[in-house]
């Protein structure tokens, strides 16, 4: 829905296809393969321009979420197969996640736990991240709940269709505070 600019150059003539969002959305729910593609795409370009500052920060990095989203940041973790755990200081609450080579094991965050959590991680736009390479003796070896890129792409189709309740809380993940 945000607003958004390119400059393409072609190399020989070329005929140009817009699509409304919300067909756009009809689509990519219709053809997964289309959704996947794209998700390939974006992981791409993601790891283009995060791939020197993974470089710079291999014994951990922190940073804002107003500055890299919960999202790329979850994608550079995944791309680069990182372990570690990330804690970050967001507007509900502590959230902290377990990543071990790229899966995510262990993940809590305003009283839900797993890929509820991380749904939950996913719909905010501020806060602090701090990455750090370990991951606690007693849980470094927890079973995986899953890839981050899979957990990405249900939150992503999840978020699109997100309400929120009075209460701040997601309706779809079983508040009941508000109604």
């Amino acid at each position: 829905g945000d607003p958004v600019g390119a400059t393409i150059k072609v190399v020989k003539p070329a005929s140009i296809v817009a699509i409304q969002g919300s067909d756009f959305k009809d689509i990519i729910n219709k053809f997964p393969s289309i959704q996947m593609y794209l998700a390939r795409l974006l992981t791409k370009r993601l790891a283009a321009s995060n791939d020197q500052r993974n470089r710079t920060n291999t014994s951990g990095m922190s940073g804002n979420l107003s500055q890299m989203s919960a999202t790329e940041l979850l994608q550079a973790l995944e791309l680069s197969q990182k372990s570690g755990t990330l804690a970050l200081t967001l507007p509900r609450g502590s959230a902290r996640l377990l990543i071990r080579n790229g899966n995510l094991i262990q993940a809590d965050y305003c009283k839900k736990n797993g890929k509820e959590a991380v749904f939950e991680i996913l719909m905010e736009n501020e806060g602090q991240f701090s990455f750090s390479p370990e991951l606690p003796e007693d849980e470094a070896h927890a079973p995986k709940i899953g890839a981050l890129m899979e957990i990405l792409l249900d939150a992503s189709r999840m978020v699109d269709e997100e309400v929120v309740c009075d209460c701040g809380c997601s309706q779809s993940h079983g508040c009941h505070a508000g109604g």
